[in-house]
């Protein structure tokens, strides 16, 4: 099965002003035939860029930055203040150029039932499933954690976060500029998966939405 190439998956941009950006690829999710998709870079801290004082902003957040092939979406994480929203805007409005590489490799099938799972690293995880708008959608993420046991057989994969989009599961409380939410993920069989999603709560935002999709498909591969 061939599956999405991380190490070498990038988004890069362009602002208006000629900085360029580079960021690392952390999960995808695809409309299987539409073309549509959505790429989740590496999340980091807000910093004053380019700056000559403290570099980290004051008050302190952190952001994730998700790009389609037209527009982008910042999720904002504040750390000293509830203060921010996340944006949703076309790619024209803050860049001149958005440029998203993304190629596959051919993975063999992980049985992670097999002791053998244990000596096969780095994991790549593609979940399928239905939308309600019956678009079927493919969501392709690496494996940050997974616990394995041969007596009695058991396994469990706990990562992300992963885009998610809303038309796939429509998340309680969780926050979906432009019908994209962000949640960490967690599996413990092939059909399926919890989410807990990012939004606002009464202590503030953060990631605390939780959800369960069945009837999903799940393939860990090897390189």
């Amino acid at each position: 099965m061939n599956v999405t190439d991380f190490a070498d998956a990038r988004i890069a941009w362009t602002t208006h002003d000629g900085s360029r950006g580079l960021w690392r690829v952390t999960s995808i999710a695809r409309h299987e035939n539409d073309g549509q998709a959505w790429f989740l870079a590496a999340g980091v801290m807000a910093g004053d860029v380019y700056g000559s004082g403290p570099l980290p902003m004051d008050p302190a957040y952190s952001f994730q930055f998700v790009a389609s092939h037209e527009r982008h979406v910042m999720f904002r994480e504040p750390v000293g203040t509830a203060a921010l929203l996340d944006t949703d805007a076309p790619h024209v409005a803050s860049f001149s150029d958005v440029a998203i590489e993304v190629g596959e490799i051919e993975g063999e099938i992980v049985d992670l039932r097999s002791a053998a799972a244990m000596s096969r690293w780095p994991l790549t995880a593609r979940l399928t499933a239905t939308g309600a708008s019956g678009a079927r959608w493919l969501l392709d993420f690496p494996v940050n954690h997974i616990n394995l046991r041969e007596k009695p057989e058991g396994f469990q994969v706990e990562t992300g976060p992963i885009v998610v989009p809303a038309d796939l599961i429509d998340i309680a409380g969780a926050a979906r500029p432009a019908g994209v939410q962000l949640a960490f993920i967690f599996f413990n069989q092939l059909d399926r998966v919890d989410l807990l999603a990012f939004g606002p709560g009464a202590s503030g935002r953060g990631y605390r939405h939780f959800s369960r999709l069945d009837g999903v498909m799940i393939g860990v591969c090897a390189a």
